[in-house]
This record gives C-alpha cells, structure tokens and sequence, in this order.
C-alpha cells in the first residue's frame, strides 16, 4: 500500500475523546501525536460523515507494557506502548554474550553478576511493571562499551527505550520519556545534581506520574520506566551511603582484541536469539525478594563504594576519620555522645572547619547519625562523652560504633 493509498484508508484512523488519530505509515502499529481535524479528513481525503462514524472509537489512552502477546487495544483504551518487532528463535548469540560478559561478568574490577542482568532483562521482558534498580555504569577510562550496552537494550525495547539528554529530563515537560519502558541518560551533568538525584530516586519506586506537554493540562498516568545512567564520572549527582535504589558498577577497558567493527550489527542479528534465551531460561531468583524482586545483596559492588566514596564531602571524611579513630582507642564503648562545637574543636580539619548549622546538616543527610537533636538535652551519667568536660546541656549527637568499625577489628591498632 502507498503512502496515498495509506492515508485514504479510514481504517487507519482511531476516534479518542472526540479526536481523530492517524496510525503511522511506516508503524502501523503506532498513532501518530497530532490528532487531525474531521474538516481536514472530508476536504483533503475525500472521507464522508458516514465513513468518519464507522471510524474506531476509544475512551482514551493507557501504557500497558506488553512484548509478547500485545494488544493495541485495551479496555476500550489506545495502548501506546509500542509493539516490538523481534521473534525469539533458538540459536547461539556469542557477541551479546561477549558484551555481557564484559560488562556484568568477573572482570576484574567487578565481580560476576551475570545471572543478576539475566534476571534484570527477563523481568523486564515478562513483567515489565516490576519495579528495579536503577543501573549505574561508569569508569573514568573510554572505550569501555556502556554505550552498546545501552544499544543492545535499545533493540530490545525498540521505540519504548528513551535517550534522555540531562536538560531534556531537568524540563518540565516529561512527554518525550513518561511512557518509555527505558530511560537512559549518557553523561548527565545536572544544574540541580541535588534536585535531580531526589527526583531519579523517587521516579525509581512512582506508580504514577503527571505527563506533561506543552499547551496541555497534565495527566497523571502510570509509570513503568526502568533507569539506565552510563558516565566517566563519578560525581554527576551525589550518591548516599544509605541509598539502596541503585546498582553501580564500574566498567574497565574493553579490550583490544574483542573489538569489533561490525559488533552492534552482530548484535542486531543475535537479539532474536538472546531474547528466547531469556524467555525460556529459569530465574536465578524465582521469586521477588524486595520492592525491586532482586535481593539487595546485589547492590553490593565495588563500583557502588567507589561512587559513594567519591560523593563524600571532605568535612564528612574528616569526621569519619576521627570517629574511627575514636573507637579504636575506646574498645569497649558501643557509642559515644558529642555536640557540634565538640567536634569543630576537636577534628583535624583540611582547611576552614564547618559552621554548626553546616555540620548538623552533614551529619543528618549525609551521615544519618543514629539521633538528630531537635532541643537541648541534659546530659547524663550514664552518656559516654567524647571529651571529660560535658556540658550540662547542649544538642548531643550520637554515633554508633557499628557504623564506623567492623566487627572483629584488633582495637589497639590505632589509626592515626
């Protein structure tokens, strides 16, 4: 059928709340955005008031994630999550497994978590609104393939991946991504890191989100997105030590002899065959474990401690390290009580030490002591003091030997 043809078709045209939609010619399976005016159908395409009320009428739009058994129509609904176009075949996908391998496998600076990004791309393909991790892939090298691994998902979810660039997220208007199945975001530098980490964080766990477009009322709709952040650096937005919404992974090097001038073609022709491997093959973990069904022991990586790490601010180091040594020379004390003025006297600064106001911020957001004082207390004989002079009343702060020594530690060896 020619495009002339396509378009004189009445049977590729959907009435929603009172608007006519055209399917795309080169998808079918598609609407185009920009509803058409019935004046416009009658005087440019020839169609009669009779043809226009046989035209398919619907109640509105849903985004129902669906790869293998899809429905364009459901619940008297235009579903506008798009079909894909792959067939899983049985067959060997050596160059997909060898990015995967690279990437989520024992590589060196990593260890082997390909089971898990199997059972991350299953649940993805089978119950595609499971809530997951956001994934974290950086390194400080080039060359290190995040970006194919972000091909290859891109030719798995097709039109519902979404490249997102750092201003187009930061914007208002979210229509471009809110009903994409994958967001990804290839070196993001944030004006608001702050903002936007809280927003990536919430965004992670949303059951609903309000579309916005340009010149329209909001709607709220459903939201099933899973993230995908690929940078060489590893301070785009902070990152906290008690955040368990993200699994970070520090990527090396590919090397040399794996490379490939026709590789992202290769793994275009494998895709059919991965898919079916990942439709057919048994979960690792059967069954879901937490909000984000895999267990949080997967978060646990080296990437993850060296993200965290690289996001402290140098006062929270210097606090830490006085901490730290504190309860090494106090062996048998399981926390120690102190003040804001306690510790800016106290701590071996690198430079200016830190307002009070400053300090107890730090230490509630980005430390999460164990008590935050919102009024003075009295201090009390059974308290361990950090200093042999306590005042006798003041905003005590309480830290925990748990969260600064490991257990087992030999506390005569004193760091200094």
């Amino acid at each position: 059928m020619t495009k002339h043809e396509f378009y004189r078709d009445i049977d590729n045209y959907v009435l929603i709340n009172n608007d006519y939609y055209r399917r795309e010619y080169t998808n079918p399976h598609q609407l185009n955005p920009i509803p058409v005016n019935a004046t416009h159908l009658k005087g440019r395409f020839g169609f009669t008031a009779r043809q226009l009320e046989e035209v398919i009428e619907l109640s509105g739009f849903i985004n129902e994630p669906m790869h293998v058994d899809y429905l364009p129509i459901i619940n008297d609904k235009w579903n506008q999550y798009h079909r894909v176009g792959w067939k899983p075949v049985q067959g060997k996908w050596p160059t997909i497994e060898k990015l995967i391998n690279h990437i989520y496998g024992d590589n060196g600076v990593e260890r082997d978590q390909r089971d898990e990004i199997y059972d991350y791309h299953t649940i993805m393909l089978k119950s595609p609104k499971q809530k997951l991790f956001a994934r974290v892939l950086y390194s400080h090298v080039q060359g290190t393939s995040k970006s194919t691994m972000a091909e290859l998902e891109h030719m798995m979810f097709e039109d519902n991946y979404a490249k997102v660039r750092d201003n187009e997220f930061e914007d208002k208007f979210n229509s471009l991504w809110s009903d994409a199945i994958l967001v990804h975001m290839d070196e993001p530098q944030f004006k608001d890191a702050k903002g936007m980490s809280r927003w990536i964080r919430d965004l992670v766990t949303t059951q609903t989100v309000n579309v916005r477009k340009m010149k329209q009322e909001y709607v709220k709709k459903e939201f099933h997105a899973k993230f995908l952040i690929t940078s060489n650096d590893s301070d785009f937005m902070p990152f906290e030590q008690s955040d368990r919404r993200y699994w970070i992974r520090e990527v090396p090097k590919f090397p040399a002899t794996d490379m490939d001038a026709n590789f992202v073609q290769k793994m275009k022709a494998e895709l059919p065959y991965y898919v079916h491997f990942l439709l057919t093959r048994q979960l690792k973990y059967e069954t879901p474990v937490g909000v984000f069904w895999l267990p949080q022991s997967v978060i646990k990586t080296n990437g993850y401690t060296k993200i965290v790490q690289d996001n402290k601010v140098t006062e929270q180091t210097s606090v830490e390290d006085y901490l730290i040594n504190w309860f090494y020379r106090n062996g048998n004390k399981s926390e120690v009580w102190f003040t804001c003025k306690d510790l800016i006297g106290l701590v071996d600064w690198d430079g200016k030490p830190p307002s009070s106001k400053w300090l107890s911020m730090m230490m509630r957001d980005k430390m999460h002591m164990s008590t935050v004082p919102d009024t003075n207390t009295r201090y009390k004989q059974e308290m361990t003091y950090i200093t042999v002079d306590p005042p006798a009343t003041g905003k005590y702060w309480c830290a925990q030997r748990d969260a600064f020594v490991t257990q087992g530690d030999v506390f005569s060896d004193v760091r200094v």
